[in-house]
Order: structure tokens, then C-alpha cells, then sequence
């Protein structure tokens, strides 16, 4: 049980383990044990509630792998949820910095191959695989998206008012989402 996962990360940290890499691993062993109470193979997640040793601070902050699966699981079918989602999943999936989704157009999008065409800094251009939860997540946005966008807007993320979404308002909305999320 329990006891059996703090053993084997005291074990695994003795032996050099460092925090990240036991957070992955802790990380891990909570995605398999989810599984197996899915299957009804376990009744609890033993995993639960046990955390890694901190690793010395490294700035700038970022987050692990659960904060980031906990920040882009955004619950909800409305418009706002449905961007916001596919917004997360693609910056996460990706590697997009801020100003380079709310610039991103639909035609930026290679639907067939799951590729994202991306200007980054200094009008540099490079071509991003897609992840599957982020392509799904984007094909729902697109049915949302319509709600309130005009055919002949090219921007990818828009807002309720049908324009672009801005650099501000993601900031404010992932400002919003790790409150509602339960995150610091």
C-alpha cells in the first residue's frame, strides 16, 4: 500500500533520484494506479497524497507534470471552457510561448498531419507536431468558435465579441483557471 510507494521513494532518493525525477515517476505511479481503479483491479490510489522531496528551486518557475495536467483540465462545455481548453492543451502540447497562440490563425493549423505552422521571435518560422488531446480539444473549439466568430476572421482563439483573443486576456484567464483549479 502506501507504505510500499514512501519506501520506494526513500529508496529511489537514496540512491540519487533527484525531486523532478521521483515527482515524474510519483507522477506516473498515480496515472497507472487511476487505471487500475478504473479497471477495478484497486479500490484506492495509494499514490495519492505522497509527494517527491523538493528539488533545489530553479527559476523561472514552472510547473510539474500534474500541476500541468491539473491546469489543462478544464471542465465544462461552454464557449470560454471549450477556447480555454484547446488554448491550454496546445500551449502545453506544443511549447508555444503567449504571444504565439493569440496570434496563431486557422490556417496555421495542418488538420490532416496535426502540424502548427508557429512565427516565433524575430519573424522566425517553425513547423510543431500537434498532440492528439490538443487536436481533439482544438476540433471541439472549432464548433464552439463558430457561436460567435465570423467566417472570414482568421484568428484561431477568439473572443465572445468574435476578434482575436489578446495577450491579456489569456493572461487573465490563466490567472482565473489556476485559482478555480485549486493551484497557488
Amino acid at each position: 500500500g502506501m507504505n510500499h510507494v514512501r519506501m520506494a521513494v526513500a529508496q529511489l532518493h537514496r540512491d540519487g533520484l533527484g525531486g523532478k525525477s521521483l515527482q515524474r515517476w510519483l507522477s506516473s505511479l498515480r496515472s497507472f494506479f487511476q487505471f487500475c481503479i478504473r479497471r477495478g483491479w484497486m479500490q484506492n490510489n495509494v499514490a495519492d497524497g505522497i509527494s517527491a522531496p523538493k528539488s533545489p528551486k530553479l527559476l523561472p518557475k514552472t510547473l510539474d507534470v500534474d500541476q500541468t495536467a491539473q491546469f489543462v483540465a478544464v471542465e465544462g462545455d461552454d464557449f470560454i471552457n471549450k477556447r480555454d481548453r484547446a488554448l491550454l492543451e496546445l500551449i502545453y502540447s506544443s511549447g508555444l510561448r503567449l504571444a504565439e497562440v493569440t496570434s496563431l490563425n486557422l490556417s496555421d493549423i495542418e488538420w490532416g498531419e496535426a502540424m502548427l505552422t508557429v512565427t516565433g521571435k524575430g519573424r522566425k518560422m517553425r513547423v510543431l507536431p500537434i498532440g492528439a488531446m490538443a487536436m481533439t480539444a482544438l476540433k471541439e473549439w472549432l464548433v464552439a468558435r463558430k457561436q460567435y466568430t465570423q467566417d472570414n476572421e482568421p484568428a484561431l482563439f477568439t473572443t465572445q465579441r468574435g476578434g482575436r483573443i489578446s495577450h491579456r486576456a489569456v493572461q487573465m484567464r490563466m490567472q482565473q483557471l489556476s485559482t478555480t483549479q485549486g493551484m497557488d
